[in-house]
């Protein structure tokens, strides 16, 4: 829903600027543009058993070949302030090779869970055990701030799989078994994390949530983690589809 014609203005904007990449990019570039790595391939160790980024491997990887996307987070603790570091220099070489924007997704499905120092929230099944749509909301808004303050504004988050085998391992990520709370208690996580953050400080003010998980992953034949999932149309329909 748009407020007004200042919404309009600024979409067109946007829709004008991503035409305008698209005709001058190459396949080959707009292929990059679609790929995804996982950020481990980015990074080095450092001097203290931590890790940075490897700025040769970035140039390589964004620079050369014009991948678009970054994927999970850093496997030592790293605080806000390291992530917003190594966006920052993503960013800054993506502009030197005059590509767009990377975007970084991070898993902040109970809060920043990833980054050192930050709020964490009950897991999914427990605030959807509360009944009450608005802890999934605070909890959304919470992840958001301390994601963006990271300088990561693309929240892998809210998990959508419905909890229908007992023997999978991630069912406390999920908000429980009835596609109804699943849906609502979703949309209003989503609510929390995409909605403007109040402070006109906040770079970023705002970030995007993205639904994971769905349709059917979480109900795997055999209970392990990602592995073929064998349900009948009819149970995909009445059992796994929430909205």
């Amino acid at each position: 829903m748009r407020a007004g014609k200042g919404d309009d203005r600024v979409l067109k904007s946007d829709e004008l600027i991503v035409e305008n990449w698209l005709q001058w990019m190459s396949l080959e570039e707009q292929i990059g543009q679609m790929s995804q790595i996982d950020i481990t391939l980015l990074l080095e160790d450092d001097s203290n058993g931590g890790k940075r980024l490897n700025i040769d491997q970035v140039k390589h990887f964004v620079g050369e070949l014009g991948v678009g996307s970054v994927l999970n987070t850093v496997p030592v603790p790293w605080t806000a302030r390291d992530y917003r570091q190594a966006a920052v220099q993503i960013q800054e070489i993506a502009k030197e090779y005059k590509r767009p924007p990377v975007i970084w997704g991070l898993d902040s499905v109970h809060g920043a869970n990833y980054v050192h120092g930050a709020n964490w929230t009950p897991q999914p099944i427990n605030l959807a055990a509360s009944f009450n749509t608005t802890t999934a909301r605070q909890a959304g808004a919470l992840a958001s701030r301390d994601t963006r303050a990271a300088g990561i504004s693309w929240l892998f988050s809210p998990l959508l799989g419905i909890a229908l085998q007992p023997y999978w391992s991630r069912v406390y990520e999920t908000f429980g078994e009835d596609p109804l709370v699943v849906g609502k208690f979703a949309a209003a996580m989503i609510e929390g994390i995409q909605a403007v953050d109040p402070n006109p400080e906040a770079i970023p003010s705002r970030a995007a949530a993205c639904g994971k998980h769905f349709v059917g992953y979480s109900h795997p034949h055999n209970g392990h983690d990602r592995s073929p999932s064998w349900i009948p149309r009819r149970h995909v329909r009445t059992r796994h589809w929430m909205w």
